[in-house]
């Protein structure tokens, strides 16, 4: 099942083996939390690749029969897609830990998806090396949690996977200082893979938000509707991973989770009032179960 990949701890992330992941400690809170996160990441580079599809075929459906333009589109298109894979193999580098890559995304889904079925109930071990049962702040629910939503194909909410992150630090209380030197090496590699994580859905809704603002050009209402219908549907799978977009238009402008990067004149939007947003240039996101901001909405407000 899936290539062999060399087991190479790498000094810059905390390692995971998927060839070799039985062998290693399974009972580690930190298996569950990294293969939640590579599991997530795979689900949406799924849901990426269909959206960007949907957008490909609409342009030769669009431009099929005009050369000059078809070539036009697909020069661009090529350029962000490129971009994008360069971004997909960086997140996997990283969440892989430096690992090879799968190339088959449908191999590489299947094979997470029965390393995270199979793995055991989390242990650890005290002071005087007896195995305990960790069951605390409801870490034993967000475990089964996630692995009943993978099993079902389902993305897993980052609520869990948050859930098991505080396991992960409240551990810092309740181990030797011996061990607490490792707990923060995988708290701070973990870091590193969520930071990644997110910069791989940022620059996916901005890929297509770019491919959107191209359409708007060409005054074509109803092909530059299908876009919007494709990014839109982007945009509410990001609800699944419990990520969600600031909702900025036409709301007064507020400086916790908005950046005005302009403004316009009350003449071009006589609806709106003295501060309220005419338009955004860069969505912004948050958690949707915490409300933590992932990032500001750059805004232009009327002035």
């Amino acid at each position: 099942m899936g290539r062999k990949i060399e087991n190479q701890q790498s000094e810059q992330y905390n390692t995971i083996d998927l060839a070799n992941i039985k062998r290693v400690e399974i009972n580690s809170v930190s298996i569950y939390l990294n293969m939640g996160l590579m599991w997530n990441s795979i689900c949406l580079v799924g849901v990426y690749n269909k959206c960007f599809s949907k957008v490909h075929t609409s342009i030769i459906n669009k431009f099929g029969d005009q050369t000059d333009q078809m070539k036009q589109w697909e020069k661009s298109i090529c350029s962000i897609r490129d971009t994008m894979d360069l971004t997909i193999e960086e997140t996997y580098y990283v969440i892989r830990g430096g690992q090879d890559l799968m190339s088959e995304h449908d191999a590489y889904l299947t094979e997470v998806r029965e390393l995270i079925a199979d793995l055991q109930p989390i242990k650890i071990l005290d002071s005087n090396d007896k195995e305990e049962d960790l069951n605390f702040n409801g870490l034993e629910h967000s475990i089964k949690e996630i692995k009943d939503e993978v099993k079902k194909g389902n993305r897993v909410s980052f609520k869990s996977i948050q859930e098991v992150q505080q396991a992960v630090e409240n551990l810092l209380t309740l181990s030797s200082e011996t061990n607490n030197t490792n707990i923060k090496s995988i708290i701070e590699g973990y870091d590193k893979k969520i930071e990644s994580f997110l910069n791989l859905t940022l620059k996916a809704v901005d890929s297509l938000n770019m491919i959107h603002d191209f359409a708007k050009k060409t005054n074509l209402h109803e092909w530059v509707e299908q876009i919007s219908e494709i990014t839109n549907d982007f945009l509410h799978s990001l609800a699944s991973f419990g990520i969600e977009e600031i909702e900025a238009e036409g709301m007064f402008f507020d400086g916790e989770i908005m950046i005005s990067i302009g403004t316009a004149p009350p003449q071009v939007a006589p609806h709106l009032e003295k501060y309220q947003v005419y338009s955004v240039v860069e969505k912004g996101f948050r958690y949707s179960e915490t409300n933590q901001l992932i990032r500001e909405a750059k805004v232009i407000t009327i002035y």
